[in-house]
């Protein structure tokens, strides 16, 4: 079983980074679990005033083209061929949560950080990381 590079769509992996940015965009927002995330940080947007995101952005945005690299790497192997969005998007729940989430929790835990504060992050690369398997599962 060899992962087929030839067959990867380089433009719906660029696409599926966006994604990945939009959810984030989304995810941490007023609207979204923002205010949330700014209490288990012990911050407010005062302290955010000034301080450029771009830096953090462009490090987000290389991280979600990896991880959406490597999704589109691995829908090319034969047991994968057929699979449409549905399954695309299962995939990358179950990498969400037994891979990623399985892989980061333990920071959180020495880190001394709350489940409340996991489940934020956890969930944000949950929905990006289903949404963008739907896309790649179907755009090849």
């Amino acid at each position: 079983m060899d992962i087929v590079l030839s067959q990867i769509n380089y433009l719906a992996v660029f696409v599926g980074g966006i994604i990945f940015m939009a959810v984030g965009a989304f995810w941490y927002s007023p609207i979204g679990f923002g205010n949330m995330w700014l209490q288990e940080m012990k911050l407010t947007q005062e302290d955010l005033e000034g301080k450029s995101p771009t830096p953090a952005m462009i490090k987000t945005f290389i991280a979600a083209n990896i991880t959406s690299f490597g999704l589109a790497a691995f829908l090319t192997l034969p047991n994968f061929a057929g699979s449409g969005w549905l399954d695309g998007l299962k995939l990358r729940l179950f990498g969400a949560i037994f891979i990623a989430g399985s892989g980061t929790f333990p920071n959180y835990a020495f880190e001394d950080r709350t489940l409340r504060h996991f489940l934020i992050h956890a969930g944000n690369l949950a929905v990006a990381m289903m949404l963008t398997g739907a896309m790649l599962a179907v755009w090849r």
